[in-house]
């Protein structure tokens, strides 16, 4: 158990209920206490009835997307400094820019390692940058770059 996570409360809004109950077990398992929602406004309903130490949410949602959830939660000044890590499959620099834009803190791209996921839940519930963001934005773009290469070499 993480002494970080003691007394910490967790919000994880994703469509997928097995990626819900993994994220959970990863998290319960070192100490945090964690709230699940399947959908933004079941997310906007918590986040507005919980005292929360950090949300992480999925970026495509049928229900509306996570880059919405997070304007939400920014237009409220009471949640300007609640930590928001993304957690998508989406790997495009585009998308990532798009929620950093819109206020997103982190980012980590499904699927993940546990370590990696679990090291930057802990920097953000104890007001750190994620070491995780830097790695997974040269990912990216090199990933970008690659596409692009095949688009104009096809």
């Amino acid at each position: 158990m993480s002494r970080v996570a003691v007394g910490k409360r967790i919000l994880v809004v994703d469509d997928c209920i097995d990626l819900r109950r993994l994220v959970r077990h990863h998290l319960e398992g070192v100490g945090y206490q964690v709230f699940t929602a399947s959908n933004i406004f079941e997310g906007i309903r918590i986040i507005r009835s919980e005292p929360l130490d950090c949300v992480i949410c999925d970026l495509r949602m049928p229900e509306g997307d996570g880059t919405e959830l997070v304007k939400e939660i920014r237009a409220e000044e009471q949640f300007a400094d609640l930590p928001i890590l993304m957690l998508s499959a989406v790997g495009a620099l585009h998308t990532i820019r798009d929620a950093k834009q819109a206020g997103a803190t982190a980012w980590i791209i499904k699927p993940y390692e546990r370590e990696i996921f679990i090291d930057a839940v802990n920097a953000l519930t104890v007001g750190r940058e994620p070491r995780v963001n830097q790695a997974t934005s040269l990912q990216n773009h090199n990933t970008e770059r690659h596409h692009r290469q095949h688009e104009l070499n096809p």
